[in-house]
C-alpha cells in the first residue's frame, strides 16, 4: 500500500516493479485524501480512499507493508498519518 497518490507514487510503484521484477512487491492499493482521486485507477492500482481508510483498506487486502509518497506533506500531516 502507498500513501499518496501523486508523482512521487507513480515513481514508487515503478522503481518497486523495476527493481524486483514484480517478483517480491505488488502494490495492492493507493491512499489519498484527494476526493477527486478516491475510487480511480492510477498507475493500475486502485485509489480506496483517504487517511481515515488506511487501517479498514490494510486489514482487508491483507498488506504487508505501507510506504509513504507525499514528499509535500506538513511534519503535522506526516505525523498524523503515521501515527494511524
Amino acid at each position: 500500500m502507498i500513501i499518496g497518490a501523486g508523482g512521487a507514487a507513480m515513481r514508487l510503484i515503478s522503481e518497486l516493479k523495476s527493481v524486483t521484477n514484480s517478483a517480491r512487491y505488488s502494490v495492492v492499493a493507493l491512499i489519498d485524501d484527494s476526493k477527486r482521486k478516491q475510487g480511480e485507477m492510477l498507475y493500475g492500482v486502485k485509489v480506496y480512499g483517504g487517511r481515515e481508510d488506511i487501517v479498514q483498506v490494510a486489514k482487508k487486502l491483507d498488506v504487508d507493508e505501507i510506504y509513504f509518497a507525499v514528499p509535500s506533506a506538513s511534519e503535522n500531516t506526516k505525523k498524523e498519518i503515521l501515527e494511524i
